[in-house]
């Protein structure tokens, strides 16, 4: 017997929506409305929505939600995260990369240890992986993805480095090809997941038409392969040719 699959929810697909949750949305878009001038110009954060933020969760709650990961990897990570998932950053995944970089002829010794000790272990990065849930981020917030795709390792390996003008910068951003890795996300997995501004600012904002959708989720589970849908890069259809995003 193949087993049901969970549906998976798109913020930018409202036929996706289950019946329930759409109502609910439509609902809250009616009481916003008023609010809207341009919807070019309101970011959805100014919706004011935080106190629906539980009823959202659990009006999705058996569902999964489509959410969007920009990295950088070398041709092993991609195959890697296809056939293991993603997984929480510590400090043992950025040993592992920089180990494998090292092995695979990307990175030297010198260089290996470089990293190791500047690797940044702050609390903002351990045990979580960030995602967004509308493509609409890849070209209203480019910018703000640009250093995620830019550089390699991730915000605790290149963050000390990119901001500098010593070859570490260089080898950086020499290393991999821009990616953005879709999942589906189970929140139910990760109850301390946290959302900013908010899911129901996210839908809402979408069911307006608002431009901005830029919303973080902060994922606190490893997402398996089966929820790793595809990887997609510079030159493939989803990757858009925007000028603050990294092309190569």
């Amino acid at each position: 017997m193949i087993p049901e699959l969970t549906p998976v929810v798109d913020v930018d697909d409202s036929g996706t929506w289950p019946d329930q949750f759409a109502q609910r949305v439509h609902e809250l878009v009616e009481q916003r409305r008023h609010l809207i001038d341009d919807p070019a110009e309101f970011p959805c954060s100014d919706l004011g929505l935080w106190e629906r933020e539980a009823e959202v969760h659990q009006l999705l709650d058996g569902y999964l939600l489509r959410g969007y990961h920009a990295t950088r990897l070398l041709a092993h990570e991609t195959d890697t995260i296809r056939a293991h998932g993603l997984r929480l950053f510590d400090d043992k995944l950025g040993t592992d990369r920089l180990d494998t970089a090292v092995k695979r002829g990307y990175l030297t010794k010198d260089e290996h240890a470089t990293l190791i000790q500047s690797m940044a272990l702050v609390d903002n990065r351990v045990g979580q992986i960030c995602f967004f849930p509308s493509k609409t981020t890849l070209t209203e917030d480019a910018g703000g993805l640009n250093l995620l795709l830019a550089a390699w390792g991730g915000e605790a390996i290149y963050m000390p480095h990119v901001h500098t003008d010593n070859p570490m910068n260089t080898k950086l951003r020499s290393m991999g090809i821009p990616s953005i890795v879709v999942a589906q996300l189970d929140l139910r997995s990760s109850p301390t997941t946290k959302v900013f501004p908010g899911l129901a600012n996210a839908f809402v904002a979408a069911a307006l038409g608002l431009t901005s959708l830029t919303v973080d989720v902060i994922h606190r589970a490893p997402v398996p392969p089966s929820h790793i849908e595809r990887i997609f890069h510079p030159g493939d259809t989803d990757y858009p040719p925007h000028q603050d995003l990294p092309q190569e």
